[in-house]
């Protein structure tokens, strides 16, 4: 019987870039910088999905990205590369990546939902010679590929907190590792998961008039909505999907602010049929949830969504937020999970 061998372990490169990255003297030709509140992007889309953003980014203004781990094996939070150390593309992942390693020891803060605490680094595990070789050694991009994993290990300043933090009734643990500038500028928010699922596994719907709304909006008729977070005391997050349109079908990923409504479009293929495979490889026809990890306050007044989406085969860790009057998403990159 199939089996993971590893944890599966999430990581994003997401935060709103204020200022520039600070560099080290010797290296900075190789640093990436970002100046005011522009984002950047690049051609690379690491999931290639032509709904979402590019590759997008935001930080603090120390210019360094914010990442994301889950707990490894002694209980501390790891952060696992996920990209070759000796790629020479200048992609932005590459780029990103060398920018956390430059600073890994500036990281000193771990976000559990709504909970901070301080962590340390504490070792940094780099990649044997054979990158290459997915079954033996140390690599990087492929979860559960080997017993150790290229990357970051943080630990927690104290015991309480270690404790705390590894408690299984504290719910998941992926953890938003960030700067302490990033920290203070942006505030964390509440992150209340309120969706319910009935006997039969139906899940709580998007309130109705939300949906009433939206479908005189597109002019179609849902079908299914699944109401899944409150954040911050203040939003909502949720989904929606619609009827067939011939061989697609159009489902949502919807924030709301009282009446204010942001969504995002996601047009998936349903030609074999609604209950076909539409969005995701066996997702049943149904555009699901994305799982928040945490959330901060944005510096235009919207939330900045912290998020992972997850299949049988991959983990894909990124962030969403409001841009132009529009939920705007990306992803960092796709972890793929091995099976021996």
């Amino acid at each position: 019987m199939k089996k993971t061998l590893l944890f599966t372990l999430l990581m994003a490169t997401v935060c709103a870039c204020n200022g520039t990255a600070k560099t080290n003297a010797s290296d900075a030709g190789d640093s990436v910088a970002t100046a005011g509140d522009s984002t950047v992007a690049s051609d690379d889309d690491p999931n290639d999905d032509p709904d979402d953003a590019p590759y997008l980014t935001v930080c603090g203004s120390d210019g360094l990205p914010v990442v994301f781990s889950l707990l490894n094996e002694d209980g501390n939070p790891k952060v696992a590369y996920w990209c070759s150390i000796n790629h020479t593309e200048g992609t932005a992942e590459d780029h990103y990546q060398q920018l956390f390693r430059e600073h890994m020891k500036d990281y000193t803060v771990a976000i559990d939902g709504n909970i901070k605490y301080n962590v340390r680094y504490k070792s940094e595990l780099l990649p044997e010679d054979n990158e290459d070789d997915w079954t033996k050694g140390v690599t990087t991009g492929m979860l559960g590929a080997t017993l150790r994993m290229a990357g970051v290990t943080y630990e927690f300043t104290s015991a309480a907190a270690k404790r705390n933090a590894n408690d299984p009734e504290m719910g998941l643990s992926d953890m938003v590792i960030t700067t302490k500038t990033f920290a203070d500028e942006h505030p964390i928010l509440s992150v209340e998961r309120t969706g319910e699922y009935d006997d039969e596994g139906r899940a709580k719907p998007m309130p109705s008039d939300i949906v009433s709304q939206l479908e005189k909006r597109y002019g179609q008729k849902c079908t299914r909505s699944e109401l899944g977070y409150r954040i911050g005391g203040r939003y909502t997050y949720g989904v929606m999907q619609f009827e067939a349109q011939g061989d697609k079908m159009l489902g949502l990923e919807v924030l709301t602010d009282g009446q204010q409504i942001w969504t995002m479009e996601m047009w998936g293929n349903c030609s074999e049929g609604p209950e076909s495979s539409v969005w995701n490889v066996d997702d049943g026809g149904e555009y699901f949830l994305s799982a928040i990890m945490a959330a901060c306050e944005g510096k235009d007044g919207v939330p900045i969504l912290f998020f992972e989406r997850s299949a049988p085969e991959s983990q894909s860790p990124g962030w969403m937020t409001v841009k132009d009057g529009k939920i705007v998403r990306s992803y960092m990159t796709m972890y793929y999970v091995y099976y021996d």
